[in-house]
């Protein structure tokens, strides 16, 4: 699902790569480890759900289909018993099984998915404090249907909050159904950055240079700097935009209120 309007990447100007969404039109996915979200693309099955023996035998079943030889301490075992003892130690060792499968679940998709965050607002207080150090950076605004991505594999769509913790079944392995769980599902408590991203999946030990997404310069349509922006990151970026004919906006606070809006000032 596309967004409605335009996506916003807030970032600081002291960190010279990150004026590269700006100045190089070049955005970064991010590996699920670099961001500040903890569950960030970390939901996991929860092995409670398997809740029959029959479940746990199909389980089994999936668990022995991924492995390339049989599990040590099975094999003297005719194939109808190695399905009903892995079953059996699996569901009676639940803790153990739920948080291996967690560390190796986690390390893969560490690996192996990039994430590019942006917001849909531009006006909230909380995102110029924790993304655009405490008012003094900006947010460039794209257009997200002028992206390239015709032949560039990614997911993207608008971030659902939720306050309960998803139910997957470990049997679930459905990708439709699993990566908008991890990619898309957050907490609520981070309504407020009213996120749409978007996610690649990568092969192991890619390039990192292949983590980044280059995009045309008139998908950028306006760049929007922070109320305490320094005069000189000001001129820097209206110098820019002049050029490339790139609206500029100043957050400014409005009167008698606690909500911020934006100006145009070149």
């Amino acid at each position: 699902m596309k967004p409605k309007g335009l996506i916003y990447k807030f970032r600081q100007f002291d960190i010279d790569y990150y004026l590269d969404c700006l100045f190089k039109q070049q955005l970064y996915f991010a590996k699920p480890s670099q961001l500040n979200d903890p569950f960030d693309l970390k939901i996991s099955p929860n092995f409670q759900l398997l809740d029959t023996d029959e479940k746990w035998l199909e389980y089994a079943d999936y668990y022995l289909s991924m492995l390339d030889r049989i599990p040590a301490g099975y094999s003297h075992l005719p194939k109808e018993r190695i399905r009903t003892e892995l079953a059996n130690n699996l569901k009676s060792n639940i803790a153990q099984t739920q948080s291996d499968y967690n560390y190796i679940s986690d390390k893969a998709t560490d690996d192996n998915f990039g994430v590019i965050s942006f917001s849909q607002t531009c006006t909230n207080m909380l995102l110029w404090s924790h993304y655009a150090k405490n008012h003094t950076g900006f947010a460039v605004g794209y257009n997200f249907n002028k992206f390239n991505l015709n032949n560039f594999p990614s997911v993207g769509g608008e971030v659902k909050y939720r306050s309960e913790y998803p139910a997957l079944s470990p049997l679930v392995r459905d990708y439709k159904i699993i990566i908008p769980i991890k990619v898309l599902i957050k907490y609520i408590d981070w309504e407020y950055e009213k996120e749409y991203r978007l996610s690649r999946i990568f092969k192991n030990n890619e390039d990192v240079n292949e983590r980044y997404l280059n995009v045309p310069i008139e998908s950028i349509e306006e760049v929007v700097l922070a109320m305490n922006v320094t005069d000189a990151n000001r001129d820097l970026v209206c110098e820019f935009c002049k050029t490339n004919n790139i609206s500029v906006y100043k957050i400014y606070k409005k009167k008698n209120s606690f909500d911020l809006d934006k100006i145009r000032i070149c």
